[in-house]
């Protein structure tokens, strides 16, 4: 079954993690303001992938993360040429 397409705010939380490493749950939700739950969903897609882990209280980029972030960073850069 192929995998689900990352999402605009999958793209937004990546980038975040990019920027700073590592940000709590919390932080994120007054961000990107959404709900909770809208934040959940976003989430566990994102760490079932592998694309992100979760510290304690803290979520934090994986190398696997950080290089699919730059692909697509990438992409676009070299797109909107």
């Amino acid at each position: 079954m192929p995998s689900k397409p990352l999402t605009t705010k999958d793209l937004e939380i990546l980038k975040r993690l990019v920027e700073l490493d590592t940000v709590s749950y919390n932080d994120l939700i007054g961000e990107l303001n959404i709900s909770r739950e809208e934040l959940s969903f976003f989430l566990k897609d994102l760490m079932s992938k592998g694309y992100i882990e979760k510290s304690d209280e803290y979520l934090i980029l994986t190398d696997k993360g950080r290089k699919l972030f730059e692909q697509m960073k990438e992409k676009y850069i070299y797109s909107s040429r």
